[in-house]
């Protein structure tokens, strides 16, 4: 019997099984032949081409089949046997074409799953590995926080002992002299050896050496001092900022009353700065260049200080401070620092001693110019065992009340 004879017969389903395990076994063998081995690899791609052209002319013979049966030209001719026929055709050959995927790549796909596994075991691997390693790090990082911090403790206490024990001791020892110099003892530098703590570096400086910007008006907290009115307008002189000394008198004066060529603003504190810092409120006019200096050139804060009972220490002001001062013009100032460091001055009529000076010389500073220091400043310098540098500490505090009233840590 012929195919054609054996396609139209009662028993399609047979012819349709037969002619589906034809094909199968004609591309198995074809594969075969064609690649010499057995695998997914081997799957050429003209191999490819041919099971797809096999597929077309099967699409086209099933569909050529149903119209000759139905003698009608359309899908909707194709009969319900032809339809089970043609099926039956796509089942078995989409059976045919898994089992030689699956049993080509059979041995490739477990070579790939175990591959698979070893990669992800490694990467695993390599991130328990970066973890446990940031994770030691950070526990080494918070250790050594830990123990910086525990020093700075350390010598924080340390720093507040000695400071509160140097300016006890300083207050008492201050009582019997009348002048304040960096020539006395006490205001050398001096070391302080401590076990286990390292070595203690210590050097007090006495201050009220500038302008007092808390104590420039009378008991009124309006009107300027007499004695600091030439000082004080020598100041904006030297800062060539002449015009705003009466801003700064109505920005610390307590009234709200504008002076001449000045004005008042609701902003203004109308009272002595807690910090000199506090006239950059005034950013129009006050800025920090002309506040602490730029370019070599002297600020605001180079002339006048807080930290001042309202006098002037001439054994420790600078010459540009001493210049501001009545009669002190005409190198006399100059005089005054060249002399203090053979001989500290203790007393005004000490200054006629001085070329230059005179009685006068002595009236015109009766109410501005002292010798004694109410303010310290007190350099605080930890050093191991080594001596290389560790916290320092600068404080300033006041003898007559014993009082911290500064405390920078670096």
């Amino acid at each position: 019997m012929s195919l054609r004879d054996l396609l139209f017969s009662h028993n399609k389903r047979r012819a349709f099984f037969l002619v589906s395990v034809n094909i199968r076994r004609f591309f198995s063998g074809f594969f075969v032949r064609k690649s010499g081995v057995s695998g997914i690899n081997s799957f050429s791609h003209n191999d490819h081409k041919g099971f797809m052209l096999v597929c077309v002319l099967m699409r086209r013979f099933c569909s050529g089949f149903s119209v000759r049966r139905s003698g009608v030209s359309g899908i909707n001719s194709f009969s319900h046997n032809d339809h089970k026929g043609f099926m039956l055709v796509r089942v078995l050959m989409r059976r045919f074409c898994s089992s030689f995927l699956v049993h080509r790549s059979g041995a490739f796909s477990r070579n790939r799953h175990k591959g698979f596994v070893l990669v992800s075991v490694l990467m695993l691997g390599v991130m328990l590995i970066s973890c446990a390693t940031a994770f030691s790090w950070f526990v080494r990082s918070q250790v050594r926080s830990a123990g910086r911090e525990s020093i700075n403790i350390t010598n924080r206490s340390m720093a507040h002992v000695l400071t509160n024990s140097v300016m006890n001791i300083l207050s008492e020892v201050s009582n019997h002299y009348s002048y304040d110099s960096p020539l006395q003892r006490w205001y050398k530098p001096f070391v302080i050896p401590i076990e286990d703590l390292g070595i203690w570096v210590i050097q007090i400086t006495p201050l009220d050496d500038k302008i007092p910007l808390r104590n420039l008006f009378l008991p009124d907290g309006t009107t300027l001092r007499r004695e600091l009115n030439e000082a004080w307008e020598n100041m904006w002189e030297k800062l060539d900022k002449r015009g705003l000394e009466n801003l700064i008198l109505d920005f610390l004066d307590r009234n709200n009353r504008a002076r001449v060529g000045s004005v008042e603003e609701e902003y203004f504190i109308n009272r002595g700065p807690y910090d000199i810092s506090e006239l950059l409120i005034l950013s129009n006019d006050i800025t920090p260049s002309l506040l602490y200096g730029s370019g070599g050139k002297l600020g605001l804060s180079d002339y006048c200080t807080i930290y001042s009972e309202g006098r002037i220490n001439l054994n420790v002001a600078p010459v540009h401070v001493m210049e501001l001062l009545p009669g002190l013009e005409n190198g006399l100032a100059d005089r005054i620092a060249r002399a203090r460091i053979e001989e500290p001055i203790e007393k005004l009529s000490d200054l006629t001693k001085l070329p230059g000076a005179s009685a006068k010389t002595s009236t015109q500073l009766t109410n501005i110019a002292a010798f004694k220091s109410r303010y310290c400043m007190m350099k605080i310098e930890c050093l191991n065992e080594d001596g290389e540098g560790g916290t320092s500490f600068t404080i300033i505090f006041d003898k007559t009340t014993r009082q911290i009233v500064k405390w920078e840590e670096a």
